[in-house]
């Protein structure tokens, strides 16, 4: 008997082409096995490939058969699938989800996978009806693949693209945001449940404006519309999508005045035919806020009201506006550039004992300090303590008055009556805080009743996240939230649940993990620090600029220092100082090295100067060197920035003259020559024809920094 004969893929070949096509867009080809969703290597999520000539390579040389079929590794490039396994999802997508040229599927559902591109990935959901039917998948994880045209599905039927052309042309999928992604898979299920079992008599009406009183609870007006335009067009049921849609601004203005009673969830229960829709919308909204607190819609502000969710733009076509760069005000290095971003939330993260909530603390002082004035909320979920933490902020250096005036408040909420009651008091303008630490989110979870779910559930994280911190945002306050690591502890791939928080966080995510040389009581030690996410991306601006490399999902970011400033008194009160260093080339510093390295800052140099305590020899003469090279600053402003003392400083100046590490000249500012000690300028030798113009300006900025920077890597080359 003749042995069948097995055709081996080649190059030409439909498969073949695709794979390269996809891997040319920037995304992983898999092979799958013959009429199968299984791809033939057991280890795709890990699967890579050097070059298209080694994909090319693996295709024609690994005996794989003709009649294969093609997926693709979702997450590389941010590549995500929605698929859609429900008839009348497929049917509602287009109203609901972001508009895309890229829809595959097979004959008998021909737009059932919606693809886009999501540049900060997006956790995996899946949402069902009740008995388990699966409606809808958000899959965009790298465990997770599709199969693409021209691969042949189980059911015999071929996979095409919608149009004709693969992944809907030269342009691709749709970029999109990950949340509003999200939120569109989310109205996709909750119209399809909802439609289900949606009454078939009289109570149409009134299920309409139930629906309209539980949804306006947690979403603005712009959302609720479209949910219940759609509803009603898939029902068939014209008239009562007006009549909701002149019920909607009545029912808000109820809601926000507090005064009328309105419908909800438990209403619309009564009437649906099956429960499927009013469990799912209760599981995506999360609790109804309670009317000890400010609803969803009264947090919201103003423009949210207006039917249809217009928001004016004129602003931005006025020639005088000029765009605004984003900038951390909070938590400030010896760099000057700060940590924390103001009225947005930011998320510091680490193992137990790292030292996150030390850094917590030092943003909560310095924010004192600099604003007498400012309300400042401990939220302690994780029972520390009043004492433990009185005790750190007045070791820090907390202004006395910010506790005796009550403007620094310390809660230990319980249950969801205390989070309801500190949202009442945030609505408050008088009573409002400006800044609230949450220590920690996991405590969270359990109060507002997502104590069960897994710690990386996305939608107990979500859920977790509306209940508190996106209202307290909402308001205008900054919020730090301190977060545990994964259960393995390592700080490079973020947080418990680090996809849905990298969603929902608009400030920086910091992770911290633990040095050789730990702070330690009546000592000095510091901890080490990562930027895992930077929302407005100025901290990542200045990270990159310094040369560091990303490691794992972060990148290393300097360190965090804490030392006693009396460890020789026995009686002392254990006064504390902070400071945060910015990151070399390497991404760590050490200011007890005496090597200047690539992107220290000059108030990095001048604290390795403190530290010395004494006149220094002559690589610390280079240090000084740099430092006014650097600064532009006069002996006054070098007195102010180190606390040294100024004969002390004289003397270190003047042996560095006579090195010829400096010159005495005209001042580095304003032109004029300068013969007192007291307001004399300096300037280094290798800077002594250009760097210091004598007309101000960017120019002379961008020269003092250019020549710095070259001097710097002069030093620390030999």
């Amino acid at each position: 008997m003749a042995e069948r004969r097995v055709d081996l893929l080649t190059l030409d070949s439909p498969v073949a082409a695709a794979a390269l096509e996809a891997f040319d867009r920037g995304w992983m080809p898999l092979v799958l096995m013959p009429g199968e969703k299984r791809p033939i290597e057991e280890q795709w999520p890990r699967a890579t490939y050097s070059s298209r000539d080694g994909l090319a390579d693996y295709l024609t040389h690994r005996g794989i058969v003709a009649d294969c079929n093609l997926g693709v590794r979702l997450g590389d490039g941010g590549l995500t699938d929605v698929d859609l396994d429900d008839a009348l999802a497929v049917r509602v997508a287009p109203r609901l989800l972001p508009p895309t040229p890229a829809i595959s599927g097979r004959e008998s559902s021909p737009r059932s996978h919606w693809w886009y591109v999501v540049e900060t990935g997006v956790p995996y959901v899946k949402r069902s009806l009740g008995d388990g039917t699966t409606i809808v998948e958000l899959r965009g994880t790298r465990a997770q693949q599709t199969a693409v045209p021209p691969s042949v599905h189980p059911s015999g039927e071929v996979v095409r693209w919608q149009g004709g052309e693969a992944w809907g042309g030269s342009d691709g999928p749709a970029r999109v945001e990950a949340e509003a992604l999200r939120d569109a898979v989310d109205d996709v299920a909750l119209v399809v449940a909802l439609v289900y079992g949606w009454p078939t008599k009289g109570d149409r009406h009134l299920a309409y404006l139930d629906l309209a009183g539980a949804l306006l609870r947690h979403w603005p007006q712009e959302r609720v519309i479209r949910i219940i335009d759609t509803v009603a067009w898939a029902l068939g049921d014209e008239e009562g999508r007006v009549r909701a849609r002149q019920a909607i601004p009545s029912t808000l203005k109820k809601l926000q005045a507090g005064s009328e009673p309105v419908t909800g969830w438990t209403a619309l229960s009564s009437r649906m035919t099956t429960p499927d829709g009013v469990s799912l919308g209760r599981e995506i909204t999360g609790p109804d806020p309670t009317t000890a607190g400010p609803t969803s819609a009264q947090v919201d502000s103003d423009e949210d009201t207006v039917l249809g969710g217009w928001q004016d733009m004129a602003e931005f076509g006025d020639p005088a506006y000029r765009p605004k760069i984003v900038m951390p005000n909070l938590l400030k290095r010896v760099d000057s550039m700060c940590l924390i971003y103001e009225a947005v939330a930011n998320l510091i993260y680490g193992a137990p004992e790292s030292g996150k909530s030390w850094i917590a603390m030092s943003a909560v002082v310095e924010k004192a300090q600099k604003d007498k004035a400012a309300r400042i909320w401990w939220v302690d979920i994780d029972d520390v303590g009043r004492v433990d933490v009185g005790n750190r902020l007045r070791w820090l250096g907390m202004p006395l008055e910010s506790f005796a005036s009550h403007q620094f408040r310390f809660s230990t909420p319980g249950d969801g009556a205390d989070i309801n009651e500190l949202l009442r008091v945030a609505a408050i303008e008088s009573e409002r805080p400006s800044l609230v630490v949450l220590d920690a989110f996991g405590g969270l979870m359990a109060i507002v009743g997502q104590g069960d779910a897994p710690s990386n559930s996305p939608d107990a994280v979500r859920k977790a996240w509306k209940a508190l911190i996106s209202k307290l945002v909402k308001l205008g306050i900054t919020v730090i939230v301190i977060d545990h690591t994964t259960k393995d502890g390592n700080v490079k791939y973020g947080p418990e649940g680090a996809g849905s928080k990298k969603q929902l966080v608009r400030g920086s995510m910091i992770g911290v993990t633990a040095s050789d040389t730990p702070p330690v009581p009546g000592g000095k030690g510091h901890v080490n620090l990562w930027l895992f996410k930077d929302f407005h991306g100025s901290l990542r601006a200045d990270t990159l600029a310094r040369g560091v490399s990303k490691d794992g999902n972060a990148w290393r970011f300097g360190r965090f220092e804490l030392e006693c400033l009396t460890p020789d008194r026995p009686d002392a009160d254990g006064s504390l100082r902070w400071k945060a260093y910015a990151p070399n080339a390497d991404g760590a510093h050490d200011v007890a090295s005496s090597t200047v390295h690539h992107g220290d800052s000059a108030d990095g140099i001048i604290s390795g100067v403190v530290t010395a305590k004494t006149a220094p020899d002559d690589e610390a003469f280079a240090l000084v060197q740099w430092v006014v090279g650097e600064s532009g600053t006069w002996l006054n402003r070098l007195h102010d920035r180190t606390g040294i003392g100024k004969e002390t400083l004289k003397k270190w100046i003047e042996k560095a003259e006579g090195s010829g590490y400096l010159e005495t000249g005209e001042c580095s500012r304003d032109g004029r020559h300068c013969q007192t000690c007291e307001d004399r300028a300096w300037k280094p030798n290798y800077a002594r024809e250009h760097l210091y113009p004598t007309s101000g300006g960017e120019a002379w900025v961008q020269a003092k920094e250019a020549e710095a920077r070259r001097r710097a890597e002069a030093m620390s080359a030999d």
